[in-house]
């Protein structure tokens, strides 16, 4: 016979089971439901998709929109935000050779850093402030700040912006979103 202990663990083990396969089908089966109700509303809207991230890419920096991304026009209209963004986007390689580097250094280093760079007309990057930061090191902003001044947005801009520009660096194995 068994004991009341052993009943009770196997009761919780057997309920926590179904919980597991019931959450996991009903997960699988949200996203289409959700979809579906969403195309029908709005079929013109296109479908927004973030890139996955991968955790096989190490200690890494990541442009953040979402933290405070804006570009603001000093004479004319203001360009593409989201053809800028994948520019910011392409440029961020020195800045993630850097950080690896740095890294390795110093294994604690991580945060984010709001970086407002002027881009003069020809798309040159003119000036560059930190704005806020949370990197303990000062060195490493200053790295940062210097890689950030060689950036180039002549393809895409004509007349002088001002680009607030958030960035996160990301330790391997961290999960981005909760970091932003």
């Amino acid at each position: 016979m068994i004991s009341k202990r052993t009943a009770i663990a196997l009761a919780s083990c057997v309920f926590g089971l179904g919980m597991i396969l019931w959450g996991s089908r009903m997960g699988s089966e949200a996203p289409e439901g959700n979809a579906a109700s969403s195309e029908a509303a709005s079929p013109a809207k296109p479908k927004k998709s973030k890139p996955a991230w991968n955790v096989a890419l190490g200690d890494v920096v990541v442009f953040a929109p979402e933290l405070g991304f804006h570009v603001k026009a000093l004479k004319d209209e203001a360009p593409d935000t989201t053809r800028l963004a994948a520019h910011i986007e392409a440029q961020l390689g020195e800045l993630r050779n850097r950080y690896r580097q740095a890294a390795e250094a110093h294994p604690g280093l991580m945060g984010g850093i709001l970086l407002q760079l002027n881009v003069g007309p020809g798309g040159e990057v003119t000036n560059v402030r930190d704005i806020g930061s949370r990197i303990p090191d000062s060195e490493f902003k200053k790295s940062m700040i210097e890689a950030a001044s060689k950036w180039n947005f002549s393809e895409l801009i004509a007349s002088p912006v001002v680009i607030t520009c958030p960035l996160v660096l990301v330790r391997e194995g961290m999960d981005i979103t909760t970091v932003i």
